[in-house]
């Protein structure tokens, strides 16, 4: 599939842009975030964008898992792949610009993996390994964010450990 080589493409040249464009003062911020910076704006469309992204996942699901498995099938069944790839493309986009601000833009990237590896270790099924990958991912968010304010420490990078932990504890339940 052309998508998963191609996300990994415009992550790499999004971020090399934005550090060609960057101030120089702002380059830290931006490469590794700052939570203090989220408005309460910021807040409020990261909810309205999310739920929209839920919204389009849970409705083109079917037709995201035919076009994944089997392109060829899902051409038969009048489903436009391109289009498809196009979609997943633009979730995955605004889903990494609504945690920039938090995390920045180099562990963006470990944000958005962690938590579908750490629900691929104990996801029975598929419609499992979305739900898990979803709740995974905000306790890292939002564990991360207390731990970080526990423990005076940054939030973007406690919250990639925090993931991470909870991507080891999956491994170890991992089902043979």
């Amino acid at each position: 599939m052309l998508c998963v080589p191609l996300v990994g493409l415009i992550f790499a040249a999004s971020l090399a842009i934005g550090i060609l464009i960057t101030p120089e003062p702002e380059l830290l911020e931006a490469l590794f975030g700052d939570i203090s910076k989220v408005s309460l704006t910021d807040s409020v469309l990261a909810i309205i964008f999310s739920a929209i992204v839920f919204t389009i996942m849970y409705f083109a699901r079917n037709k995201l898992v035919l076009g994944l498995i089997s392109p060829d099938l899902a051409k038969t069944q009048k489903i436009n792949t391109n289009v498809l790839d196009l979609l997943f493309l633009a979730m995955v986009a605004v889903i990494v610009a609504l945690g920039l601000k938090v995390v920045g833009t180099l562990l963006m990237g470990a944000l958005v993996v962690i938590p579908a590896i750490s629900a691929k270790n104990i996801a029975k099924n598929l419609q499992n390994y979305g739900l898990i990958s979803l709740c995974l991912g905000a306790i890292s968010a939002v564990g991360g964010i207390a731990l970080s304010g526990m423990l005076n420490l940054p939030p973007g990078p406690t919250i990639v450990l925090t993931s991470a932990v909870l991507f080891l504890l999956t491994l170890l339940a991992k089902r043979e």
